[in-house]
């Protein structure tokens, strides 16, 4: 009786687990078409988007950036690009910026801290004092980009610097990094 039941048991399993795994049937009775593969992303790559953000003290901003730690600081490649009253994107640092409406003479830089996640862009005015208020910034995007596992290739009994390899492999495509839309071109990241 034991032995009934327990092969009882078993073949119940076996059977709900055959029907449980096979798909809806289409009207004709046979299984449904696998659909299409989707776009292919980039995992190495994250970019963040920062619309109007404001200044928070004198000459700085933090933009607060979770995913940011202390091992993309040291080995992945962080760009920021910065846009001023609709002018075109520039990658940090820039010395001798001309902001519209606020003239020229503006050097920006940022600085990445890992260990409270956030990215700080700093403004300084060469030979004046800063205007008050600040100009305001459009957008603000930053591009991390992670080197991959086949990036840190050992060379001369050396591991190349990770974030060395990346900058290299992105001149070697042809892709100036001056140009966030031609960066995320390449990684098959969506600009908006």
């Amino acid at each position: 009786m034991k032995t009934i039941s327990k092969t009882i048991f078993i073949t119940f399993l076996i059977l709900t687990q055959l029907i449980s795994c096979k798909g809806p049937a289409g009207e004709d009775g046979m299984d449904g078409m696998d659909g299409a593969d989707g776009a292919d992303g980039n995992a190495n790559v994250k970019v963040y988007r920062f619309q109007a953000p404001d200044w928070t003290s004198s000459n700085n901003m933090t933009l607060q950036i979770p995913d940011l730690t202390s091992e993309d600081v040291n080995f992945s490649v962080i760009l920021v690009y910065v846009s001023f009253q609709s002018q075109k994107y520039r990658l940090l640092p820039v010395t001798d910026l001309n902001i519209n409406g606020f003239g020229s003479g503006f050097n920006l830089f940022s600085q990445s801290d890992g260990i409270s996640h956030h990215i700080t862009i700093f403004i300084s005015r060469t030979g004046a004092a800063l205007p008050n208020p600040l100009p305001e910034m459009d957008f603000v995007k930053v591009a991390i980009i992670k080197p991959s596992e086949s990036n840190n290739i050992v060379g001369n009994g050396r591991i190349a610097n990770p974030k060395q390899t990346v900058l290299n492999e992105l001149r070697d495509a042809g892709v100036d990094i001056n140009d966030f839309n031609a960066v995320c071109e390449y990684y098959g990241i969506d600009t908006n």
